[in-house]
């Protein structure tokens, strides 16, 4: 009977994380409770190039935000992110060293695949 009873514990808390895990995946999880607007920067001079950076470990609004936000702390760097796509495009109005991107990608948690530009 106590081996029954522990077997359908397990059963509930296996199926308690899969739901959780899924609500996570959709961007409904608690880190990702915050749908706030990816942050447009205005660049002060003209566009001269843009960079496209593919990375790993975004999954949701919230990490759009993060990375966006992130890259566009550089002075002369904005950036687009497409969380589905995996990627950043990034404008910008003066030479941007690649490690700066890097730099600020890694920082908040993700990591860059490519940087193409």
């Amino acid at each position: 009977m106590s081996t029954i009873i522990i077997i359908l514990l397990l059963i509930g808390v296996v199926i308690l994380a899969i739901k959780n895990s899924s609500q996570h995946f959709k961007g409904d999880g608690g880190c990702c409770s915050d749908h706030s607007k990816i942050p447009d920067k205005k660049l002060q001079e003209a566009v001269i190039g843009y960079k496209t950076i593919h990375i790993s470990g975004m999954h949701c609004p919230r990490c759009a935000v993060k990375v966006a936000e992130s890259i566009n702390k550089i002075e002369g760097a904005s950036a687009k992110v497409n969380v589905e796509g995996h990627l950043a495009i990034v404008s910008y109005d003066r030479e941007i060293v690649n490690q700066k991107l890097y730099d600020a990608i890694e920082k908040v948690g993700y990591h860059i695949i490519s940087i193409k530009d």
